[in-house]
């Protein structure tokens, strides 16, 4: 049973296909979700069944204490990952592994905005990547990452769905690691990036077929289109 924190001020759509995919394929995952707002994965966490807490706090470094203490202590979760949109502190991030998904190929575009500027800037391919979090804005160390070629889409909503699609894989692939190695996988990785069995479009893959499968029908039936 992995136990998963989640930090997020998101709709939660990676977060809840996430969970129904690796659910769908016998993964044990209990996860416990911090939001500090309304937001689309409170409704996501009642549909699941998932146990959630609203921290209401302006400053980041008392908000971080609060989520801290609720994650690590109480619900003694093994690590967490953010779909965040404020800084956090190193109470979160200094005590057990704390990842961010962030979708654009870091270093290019990192903080905010990234797929509108990608866009803007007519690139060839984009893609998302997981990464240690620290005091930098998504500088921390890479973690995985999956690239797409952005060829014959002409607008950013075929953009925002490859992005969805992206964030999707590594958020599986993670936890799929996670559950099989523990949290030492993520370690493992940060420091042998490119030794991993791999696609030529991502640095780690999904190593259990049916779960590699449910992710593609998922593709096919959201009609996602991830040219490789």
């Amino acid at each position: 049973m992995m136990r998963l924190g989640i930090i997020a001020s998101s709709g939660g759509s990676v977060f809840a296909t996430g969970i129904n995919l690796l659910k769908s394929c016998g993964y044990e995952v209990s996860a416990y979700v911090v939001t500090d707002r309304e937001c689309g994965i409170e409704n996501a966490c009642d549909e699941l069944g998932v146990s959630y807490t609203r921290i209401i706090d302006n400053d980041n470094v008392s908000f971080s204490c609060k989520a801290s203490q609720w994650l690590y202590i109480e619900k003694n979760v093994d690590w967490v990952c953010l779909f965040f949109t404020r800084l956090i502190s190193s109470s979160i991030y200094s005590f057990k592994p704390c990842i961010n998904i962030h979708p654009s190929l870091l270093p290019a575009f990192p903080g905010f905005n990234s797929l509108q500027r990608a866009f803007e800037k007519k690139v060839r391919f984009v893609g998302a990547t997981a990464h240690f979090v620290d005091g930098s804005t998504d500088g921390g160390e890479l973690v995985a990452q999956v690239v797409g070629s952005v060829v014959n889409m002409h607008d950013i909503q075929q953009l925002e769905r490859l992005s969805f699609a992206q964030k999707l894989y590594i958020f599986l692939v993670l936890c799929e690691s996670v559950f099989l190695d523990g949290v030492s996988y993520l370690y493992k990785s940060k420091d042998n990036l490119n030794t991993y069995p791999a696609h030529s479009w991502n640095s780690q893959s999904l190593r259990s077929k049916k779960l590699a499968d449910a992710f593609e029908d998922f593709l096919k039936s959201e009609k996602i289109y991830w040219i490789r």
